[in-house]
């Protein structure tokens, strides 16, 4: 995999190197306010807690009680993954990490909010190759069961 690193010195000149690839690869975006390293909410959680050995058993159990509070609200049935990803909507520390084919919308959560140190936002871009892409219909069960 090739890494590369791009400094943009205007949103202009970001648009530009954005609309130069015309091709039908599949490219995504996230943006961040602060040049972490690309970890789930879930993982910088029990890293803070200095519980990186409980990583799937705090998953479990963090899952298990969304499913059970969704289950008392709504009666439309989802399965895992979309369980998952509407936890992770409403703020579910969880495995997942947000991305978008839209790279305006990486750029505008990388700048939200003000802040002192106005350098290290930062736009991730990641060219996925369909060969690798993941089998959703995949049951999640397995792993939260």
């Amino acid at each position: 995999m090739k890494i590369k690193e791009i400094q943009f010195n205007s949103v202009n000149e970001f648009l530009i190197y954005i609309s130069g690839h015309h091709d039908n690869k599949i490219r995504l975006f996230r943006g961040q306010m602060e040049d972490w390293s690309l970890d789930s909410k879930l993982l910088r959680l029990v890293r803070e807690k200095k519980q990186i050995n409980l990583f799937f058993k705090n998953e479990k159990q963090i899952f298990k009680q969304f499913k059970k509070n969704y289950k008392i609200f709504h009666e439309t049935e989802l399965n895992d993954w979309d369980l998952l990803s509407l936890g992770q909507h409403y703020g579910l520390p969880t495995r997942l990490i947000d991305w978008t084919a839209n790279p305006l919308i990486a750029l505008w959560f990388a700048f939200e909010k003000e802040k002192e140190n106005q350098k290290d936002r930062v736009v991730f871009g990641l060219v996925v190759e369909k060969d690798t892409l993941y089998n959703t219909l995949r049951k999640l069960d397995q792993e939260f069961n």
